[in-house]
């Protein structure tokens, strides 16, 4: 069979239609009396509650589409959704409609909801076979349920159980057909590995990384040179789970933590106190974390010791001479990631003042088929349980959200996707840099010159309103 089941896009809207008409105009299987045009169809695919909108695509002809809506609109319903699908003539008994739901019901799952229902004209033979054989189990019947071409109709309703009820229920997910799967596995229309490798290669937009990462262990080493610092404080028992502590001049000051970048594999603390002395200056303390890297730590243990390191910050704040109630927390690039998973614990989100998040990976999964994962060994399901993207909780502390305006196609969705989750859990501050890249965007941390050194020392109540520092 060469029928492939993908994302439905604005360019399949006329052929939905043409499909959908008949079934309108000329049966009651469809409740509705008018037949939608194409602009109203692109509007139900956009409608909130995002949720996907499949076709089953035949040589480039639509042969076949099934879409999820919203079950019912009263709030307590917003973990149940509902199916339909709906086959060309020609192409059924082919094993497409089987294929094509298979496919719904995985997106639908992976977005977190709990029910999926589905409404059948009865009687229905073919309908009924279809559901019941992709795991739909019958509920009931609506007796006299609509009134169509002067008969009354009954409605069987099935339900799929797509997980076990969790009890509190996170929130569920927008779907994201930018994204999307081909029969059930992930890909990117039209990107080959080569493609999607180069869109999470933030070097690829610049002509030598050597030099900046040479400017960050040259600068780090300046900084620990010229200013005080207390190297190497174990926050855990592994080698790895050290950091380094640059104390402020006056006592209770704030703190500036910092996460380092590298893909989870690359760099380490002694490369990460280029900023430490413009924040110094600033009147902040600052703190570089470290930890152990892929391959040897799986990105759950990685992502533990950045918690670990934070919360022991928190309860030694008084020690370090810091205000416990002004931690603030910045990450880059994979840092970025360490650091929103970080806060998905109540106790350490709530004893974090602020975040800086930069050119950050917050979906994991366009990753698991890239060069980036060959030390990491995701599989689809690991890389969603790693995504802070699906799990933010409903609030977080004030967060500044920066990229460069120097990056790969990849890197600006997954600050897109961010920004659009953050809306509405924080006070967002959404920042690009135009001039900068996914290098040197950190440098302008804690400097005052720049817009968003302005919006990180603002919001550690260290800005003054003339553009410099307190």
């Amino acid at each position: 069979m060469t029928v492939i089941v993908r994302a439905a896009t604005r360019a399949d809207v006329e052929a939905i239609c043409s499909s959908y008409r008949p079934i309108v105009n000329d049966t009651a299987i469809s409740f509705e009396e008018s037949a939608p045009d194409a602009a109203e169809i692109g509007r139900r695919m956009l409608t909130h509650p995002r949720l996907p909108w499949l076709v089953a695509d035949d040589a480039g002809r639509v042969v076949a589409y099934a879409y999820a809506s919203r079950h019912q609109r009263r709030a307590a319903y917003r973990w149940s959704a509902e199916s339909s699908v709906y086959l060309d003539p020609e192409h059924r008994s082919r094993g497409i409609g089987r294929l094509l739901y298979e496919c719904l019901i995985a997106e639908v799952r992976e977005l977190g909801y709990v029910s999926l229902f589905a409404g059948v004209t009865l009687p229905n033979k073919a309908s009924v076979a279809l559901h019941e054989a992709v795991g739909f189990e019958a509920l009931g019947v609506f007796r006299c349920g609509g009134y169509k071409y002067g008969a009354w109709h009954d409605v069987g309703w099935w339900r799929s159980s797509l997980r076990d009820p969790p009890v509190p229920p996170p929130e569920p997910h927008q779907w994201r057909p930018s994204e999307y799967r081909v029969n059930g596995t992930f890909e990117y229309r039209g990107l080959d590995r080569a493609t999607l490798d180069r869109e999470y290669s933030p070097s690829s937009c610049i002509r030598d990384l050597r030099p900046y990462l040479e400017c960050y262990a040259e600068r780090s080493a300046e900084a620990r040179r010229r200013h005080r610092v207390r190297t190497d404080l174990r926050y855990g028992d592994r080698p790895e789970e050290t950091l380094d502590f640059f104390p402020a001049s006056q006592p209770a000051a704030p703190l500036h933590v910092f996460v380092h970048g590298g893909y989870w594999q690359e760099l380490s603390k002694n490369e990460s106190s280029f900023t430490a002395p413009a924040f110094l200056a600033a009147g902040a303390a600052f703190a570089a974390i470290g930890y152990g890297l892929a391959p040897a730590h799986r990105l759950e243990e990685i992502t533990d010791m950045v918690r670990a390191a934070l919360r022991w910050l928190i309860a030694n704040a008084a020690v370090l001479g810091v205000d416990p109630r002004r931690i603030h927390v910045s990450g880059t690039s994979a840092g970025a990631h360490l650091v929103a998973m970080a806060l998905l614990p109540k106790d350490i989100r709530g004893a974090v003042a602020g975040v800086t998040l930069l050119s950050g990976v917050y979906d994991l999964e366009p990753l698991v088929h890239t060069y980036v994962n060959d030390n990491l060994g995701l599989t689809r399901e690991t890389a969603r349980r790693n995504s802070p993207l699906h799990h933010l909780p409903a609030r977080l502390p004030p967060v500044v959200l920066a990229r460069g305006g120097i990056e790969t196609d990849g890197f600006i969705r997954q600050h897109e996707w961010m920004a659009a989750a953050l809306r509405g859990r924080t006070t967002l501050v959404e920042l690009v840099s135009p001039a900068r890249n996914h290098f040197d965007l950190p440098s302008e941390l804690a400097d005052p010159g720049t817009t968003l050194g302005r919006a990180v020392l603002t919001q550690m109540g260290l800005a003054r309103t003339d553009g410099g520092m307190r």
